[in-house]
């Protein structure tokens, strides 16, 4: 079902880009937060040495002031860097997926899996890079500096040592992430494989029990495990190395210059440092994957604008179709000839497999087809090969829903439907547990059943305006009581629409206008009760 929301609101809001100063905000408090803990590490390393060889006049209250100091700001700042930095995540988010959302208008997705995942999952690795990635490894490399700043205002003499660490480090921060990368764009196939292999496991299940030596176990993920094992283990061994090279430092200052030091309390500084390197610079290491993900994300974005075909819209209100050797392209199907209009459901029937979806599909214009489509408008007839038609609604064999309010899931199809219309629909087709409008849908909250999404979808269709009402499979997954009431709103509807049906079940309820086959060769108008009445 197309978003009625109007492509000037999408396009004015996408160009309200979040403000800079809450980035700017957002990095100099966790650059604040950073630096605080590593400030609270070193002065109480300090403090517990100065206590056990201070005098009887060492002003005990001033170092413990400080560290207290400390903690308060890294409290605060961790708190308000969240705050503000959620808030810009939220905003840069709600562009990002409104400017892919405007990149698909009138146009088609080559994979609606890929739009679905650009939309949600990418949309959150590109926009989260900041909080994630940006800021997390900004404050990991200003502890560093500090590490090389104590070493050079505390212990001169071991400063080239800790300086060939910081180099170590660097070597190892680098190497790896050229490692991921590279490793990266074979993720991403192995991805698409598996999303394509899992897509076509689900949908071969209604023909499972046809099959006696299909497989029903679900595809292995094998390749995508082993390339997201050797990840982790390039993270793994990475840290390792990091530790033992600290360690290594250690040793080497302890054995040097132990002696040299004995009764200097800043000593004890920097073996505490070096002791706690997986507290505050390993994660850096396993924080690389955020980066990996993001340009993962952000290329898929960009595959998701790139592999769509542009539509010409059709808007006027549509009286009937008539289609002539008419199928999908890319398809074994019989080419279908017949004459849609109102005044009755005109049904589509077919097995599984036979493309039932992809006829209503391909007559909506959501994809190409062959043959001819010639529409029949309230002043002149047009033959219309290509063309999204704005007039229709698909309503999909499986109702997306949007993870919102169930305000926002109806307004999906008509934005100035009332609430008391919306309620209305709601009843009609037996939702009468979703009367509160401002109840959450979706992940995390409320989820519909099968058969709930099914009515859900037919209640947006109910509350659009359009001409020509598209159903694939209305019937599945509802008892028998719901499938009446549903027959008795789609022959409502019939009357002054037009509807067709894609569907395995023919209830007898249903006021069946003509019954169109896609597994006839010649003759497509199976039967047509209205004649037949007459």
């Amino acid at each position: 079902m197309r978003e009625a929301s109007s492509s000037n609101t999408i396009k004015a809001e996408v160009n309200a880009k979040p403000q800079g100063l809450k980035l700017v905000a957002t990095l100099l408090l966790m650059l604040t937060h950073f630096a605080a803990g590593l400030a609270i590490l070193i002065v109480a390393s300090w403090f517990i040495a100065a206590c056990s060889i201070a005098g009887m006049g060492f002003n005990y209250m001033l170092p413990a002031v400080v560290i207290r100091a400390l903690a308060i700001l890294r409290i605060a700042s961790g708190y308000f860097s969240m705050l503000v930095g959620h808030n810009h995540l939220l905003n840069k988010l709600a562009a990002l997926r409104l400017k892919i959302f405007a990149g698909l208008e009138n146009k088609v997705s080559i994979s609606r899996e890929q739009s679905l995942d650009a939309l949600h999952h990418q949309s959150e690795e590109v926009a989260s890079i900041w909080i994630a990635w940006v800021g997390q490894n900004a404050g990991i490399l200003l502890s560093l500096a500090m590490l090389n700043l104590v070493s050079i205002v505390l212990l001169p003499p071991l400063t080239t040592r800790v300086i060939i660490f910081t180099g170590i480090f660097m070597f190892i921060y680098l190497g790896l992430l050229i490692a991921m990368l590279k490793v990266s764009a074979n993720i991403v196939a192995a991805k698409k494989q598996a999303q394509f292999a899992i897509l076509q496991h689900i949908e071969a299940a209604p023909i499972w029990h046809l099959l006696h030596s299909y497989n029903k176990n679900a595809p292995r993920l094998n390749k995508l495990r082993e390339l997201e094992a050797y990840q982790q283990r390039q993270v793994r061994n990475a840290s390792l190395l990091l530790i033992l090279s600290g360690m290594g430092l250690l040793i080497t200052i302890l054995s040097h210059y132990s002696g040299e030091y004995l009764g200097h309390a800043e000593f004890i500084v920097l073996p505490i440092l070096l002791l706690s390197l997986n507290d505050w610079l390993t994660p850096a290491l396993a924080n690389q994957k955020q980066l990996v993900s993001y340009v993962e994300a952000k290329k898929a974005i960009q595959d998701t604008s790139t592999n769509t075909q542009d539509l010409s819209v059709i808007s006027e209100h549509i009286d009937a179709i008539e289609v002539a050797k008419f199928k999908p392209i890319d398809t074994n199907m019989n080419e279908t000839n017949a004459h849609f209009n109102k005044g009755g459901v005109n049904v589509l029937v077919g097995s599984s497999g036979a493309g039932k979806s992809r006829f209503l599909k391909a007559l909506a214009g959501l994809i190409e087809h062959q043959g001819s489509r010639e529409l029949e408008f309230t002043t002149h007839a047009q033959s219309k090969q290509h063309g999204l038609l704005s007039d229709a609604v698909y309503l999909e064999q499986f109702p997306y829903v949007l993870s919102d309010t169930v305000r926002a899931n109806l307004q999906v199809a008509n934005l100035n439907a009332s609430d008391a219309n919306m309620r209305q629909v709601l009843n009609e087709v037996g939702l009468y547990s979703l009367d509160n409008l401002d109840q959450w849908l979706g992940e995390n909250s409320r989820l519909l059943s099968g058969g709930e999404k099914k009515r859900l979808g037919l209640a947006r269709a109910m509350l659009s305006q359009a001409s020509l009402l598209l159903l694939d499979e209305p019937f599945e997954a509802l008892d028998t009581d719901n499938i009446k009431r549903i027959s008795e709103i789609i022959n409502t509807l019939s009357t002054n629409k037009i509807v067709l049906v894609a569907t395995h079940i023919l209830p007898k309820g249903l006021d069946i206008r003509q019954c169109c086959s896609l597994e006839v060769d010649e003759v497509r108008v199976v039967f047509d009760t209205k004649e037949q009445a007459n």
